[in-house]
């Protein structure tokens, strides 16, 4: 079987709406620079990536980086959990080099997966409660949007327990 990869403008939206809705985090970031893809192959690791459009392709292509999400480990996810997939995807996104014509991307490594396990908790892909998109809108960085929204569950958590 051939891995199929396919245009999803739902996708494409729900990252404007990110990089809109986070400017402190992802302002750098043209939302016309991401061809937004969606991936039926089975076995792979990742829920999702991104990677660089080759060079050879900017002058017919307006993208430079493309994200994608692998279906069998995504679809299966609650849509926050998506979006915080979503937004640590955005995250490798680094800063836009005009020599080149291209975006810096950051590295998946360790220690940002070890973030995401800080702010939401061992297996946060299966069981994080946070809807990022529910945070207060006078803050434009995710993190500090992220650990408001645990920080104020938590609370909740803990008046509910007395």
């Amino acid at each position: 079987m051939v891995d199929e990869y396919r245009y999803d403008k739902g996708l494409h939206r729900r990252l404007r709406r990110l990089i809109e809705r986070f400017p402190d985090s992802f302002g750098h970031i043209d939302p016309n620079h991401i061809l937004a893809m969606r991936s039926d192959k089975e076995g792979y690791r990742a829920i999702a990536e991104v990677r660089k459009i080759q060079p050879q392709l900017y002058g017919i292509l307006p993208y430079r980086v493309m994200l994608i999400v692998y279906d069998e480990r995504y679809r299966p996810l609650k849509k926050n959990v998506r979006t915080l997939v979503e937004v640590h995807e955005l995250t490798h996104i680094g800063e836009y080099k005009d020599n080149t014509d291209s975006y810096v991307l950051r590295r998946h490594d360790v220690e940002d997966w070890a973030h995401m396990v800080g702010l939401l908790g061992v297996g946060w892909t299966q069981h994080a409660t946070i809807d990022i998109m529910k945070a207060k809108e006078d803050n434009g960085d995710w993190e500090q949007a992220m650990e408001d929204l645990v920080r104020r569950e938590y609370k909740k958590k803990n008046r509910k327990k007395k």
